[in-house]
């Protein structure tokens, strides 16, 4: 322990000042408030400028994903405001966790130490300079400034001034089932892991298909906001005075391979291209990245476009540390919402005590019970051996463990005719795993089954017999081709748009040149 003179005393708070009532919770919701607030102004403006890049792309004469037809929407909240959820969950949860994590430790173990104070306080700037290191980043900064700095405040008037060390053990009661799940859960961990939860948790009832819904309609926003420029399917470039004019096409046409697609001269672009005597300059927003030959560019311009790519982006460590909160943060905060709920429950008939061990207890139940269906969907006694049979089982979930070995072992699935079967299946798991064990397969009865999976309600499916789609060729290339586009036209979904537009690249469709 340290001596008392490095203990770092604040001044008391009166009692009319200090929050009292559910001090983490307080805390927790202030600090996602502000990062729903924060992302939705980033949501929102990422929004406007996705507007005019796919505007732009349609002016000239490009097959724009997402189509101006499907962002109807834009024009209301819902894309804000539930858009903005996705960083509030991730980022913004993993933030306040971390900051509250922080003040508790420095609080109560080591009883307001200033150089732990310090040390703290270093660990703060370098995650704010690791949000700026490749540049500017306006909306990271706001959320790794303001949450903590915001969090940390407001957790200190729910602290008493005073340390009291010795209930620290009684107090952490409501993680310890936390810290049992996660052993739990991480030995069922593997690559499939998170399709296992999704097939046999979210899909297999009425509020998990709405959540599941929900994250299909809203979360390719967000993701937009932070994308780097490799990452994106779509680019609008400008190519500025680029002579001659033969020049000028040979680099529209490999740009365009690559889905840099040329616009107008004052059309939104990260890219523009400008000739500079016997070199080409690569520009961000009038700044110069790269200065290249005519030659270079054409020996290898993929190279280039990956490196101007990651030369200006400007939210790799935050998506990095929104991957961390959606893995993390985002399972402690909905055990920690459960928890709220039951704690305020099972606090209106009991003492505090009694009623915070039963809602611990109940909250490890509910975990342990959320494991059993993913459990023995892993477990599902299914080989080649009694692959037929499996497919004509009683139970979907044999027949969609059996349709996900047909997937993995690259079958053709023609050879199990039962496998028709699940093209009426209600569970959507095992559409969705039929529609990829159809991929395998070159037979024309298999395409047309794709072709009818087109029409299936929920996006999942078509998306996955999209992405099968794009695997076919053949001499119904065309059909496959022309099935692909007009799904584009008839759907208002940008990630059906955006798998379609996938399996039309890898059909060998290319953009037009622009007009």
């Amino acid at each position: 322990m340290y001596e008392s003179k490095e203990k770092l005393t604040l001044p008391p708070l009166s009692n009319a000042t200090r929050i009292t009532s559910h001090p983490f919770f307080s805390t927790v919701l202030i600090g996602l408030s502000i990062a729903q607030l924060v992302a939705m102004a980033q949501v929102y403006f990422s929004n406007l400028q996705l507007f005019g890049e796919v505007s732009a792309l349609h002016r000239a004469g490009y097959l724009e994903i997402p189509t101006l037809q499907s962002l109807q929407r834009l024009g209301t909240l819902e894309p804000t405001v539930f858009g903005g959820l996705f960083f509030t969950l991730s980022t913004g949860a993993g933030l306040t966790l971390a900051t509250i994590g922080a003040v508790w430790i420095w609080h109560n173990l080591s009883q307001r130490n200033r150089p732990v104070l310090i040390l703290l306080l270093i660990i703060w700037v370098a995650g704010l300079l690791m949000v700026n290191l490749n540049g500017f980043n306006l909306f990271g900064s706001l959320y790794f400034a303001l949450i903590p700095a915001s969090v940390s405040l407001v957790y200190l008037r729910c602290l008493p001034p005073e340390t009291d060390r010795k209930g620290l053990l009684n107090r952490l009661l409501p993680l310890y089932p936390l810290a049992l799940l996660a052993i739990i859960w991480g030995v069922q961990a593997d690559n499939r892991l998170f399709l296992n939860i999704r097939d046999f948790l979210l899909l297999s009832n009425p509020v998990g298909k709405s959540v599941n819904d929900f994250y299909y309609r809203y979360t390719l926003y967000p993701a937009e906001a932070f994308k780097s420029l490799e990452q994106k399917l779509q680019r609008p470039i400008r190519l500025t005075e680029i002579r001659p004019a033969a020049l000028d096409r040979r680099v529209a046409s490999q740009m365009r391979y690559r889905d840099y697609l040329a616009v107008g001269s004052d059309e939104p672009a990260e890219l523009e291209i400008k000739q500079a005597g016997d070199h080409l300059d690569w520009l961000n927003n009038g700044t110069r990245i790269l200065t290249v030959t005519p030659e270079s560019f054409f020996l290898n311009p993929s190279d280039l476009l990956v490196k101007f790519s990651r030369q200006t982006d400007r939210s790799a460590f935050l998506r990095a540390f929104t991957f961390f909160g959606i893995l993390l943060a985002f399972p402690i905060l909905l055990y920690c919402a459960v928890f709220g709920i039951l704690r305020l429950l099972t606090g209106l008939i009991l003492q505090p005590s009694r009623a915070t061990l039963l809602s611990s207890v109940l909250c490890f139940l509910i975990g342990v019970v959320l494991l059993v269906p993913v459990y023995q969907a892993s477990r599902r006694p299914v080989n080649v051996e009694n692959l037929a049979a499996a497919l004509d089982a009683a139970d979907w979930r044999d027949r969609t463990a059996a349709l996900k070995l047909i997937e993995q072992l690259q079958l053709d699935i023609t050879a199990y005719p039962s496998y028709e079967k699940s093209m009426t299946s209600r569970h959507l798991p095992e559409r969705y795993w039929l529609a990829q064990a159809l991929g395998s397969s070159k037979e024309d009865r298999t395409l047309d089954d794709l072709l009818t999976l087109l029409g299936d309600p929920q996006p999942n499916v078509v998306c996955q017999a999209l992405y099968a789609l794009g695997k076919r060729g053949g001499d119904r290339k065309s059909d496959i081709i022309y099935a692909i586009l007009s799904k584009i036209r008839s759907t208002h979904s940008w990630y059906v748009q955006r798998y379609a537009y996938l399996a039309l690249r890898s059909l060998g469709w290319r953009q037009p040149a622009s007009n």
